[in-house]
């Protein structure tokens, strides 16, 4: 069975939340496209999506969000709150994305935001001028939601 066999697209009328740490993910009062990018995990793990949450399972606050920024010296600000259907339609080029559920996860507030550029995944670390212009209108499509 391969990994996405118990992933689920979500409806495009929900509303999802990026978590954002400042100052690495905040530009003068705005998401920064770095809140959309991709990066290396522990252990040098290439991230093969961005984590999200579903705004009508949970709705992040300061006493929810449990797991540390990335970048060190970072602090919790809010989340980039958007629609999953501006996210579907969003593309640059041949960079696009889709919002997907596990079905088997316990935690179905949970999703990813899985980016493909034509028929491959992007995964981990992408320097593309498309995806990072795609990232980019993910971010101007966000409201930021400080908590």
């Amino acid at each position: 069975m391969d990994e996405f066999s118990n992933l689920q697209t979500i409806d495009g009328e929900e509303e999802i939340a990026r978590i954002v740490f400042s100052p690495s993910m905040v530009v003068g009062g705005n998401v920064a496209p770095s809140a959309f990018f991709l990066v290396k995990l522990r252990g040098d793990k290439p991230e093969g999506y961005l984590s999200v949450w579903r705004l009508a399972l949970k709705v992040p606050n300061r006493e929810n969000v449990k797991f540390p920024p990335r970048i060190q010296g970072d602090t919790l600000y809010g989340y980039a709150e958007l629609n999953v259907c501006d996210c579907h339609n969003a593309a640059v080029g041949e960079c696009r994305c889709a919002v997907k559920v596990n079905l088997k996860s316990p935690n179905q507030y949970h999703a990813g935001i899985y980016y493909t550029k034509g028929n491959e995944r992007i995964v981990g670390e992408c320097y593309d001028p498309a995806f990072v212009l795609f990232a980019s209108v993910l971010a101007g499509q966000s409201v930021l939601v400080k908590i």
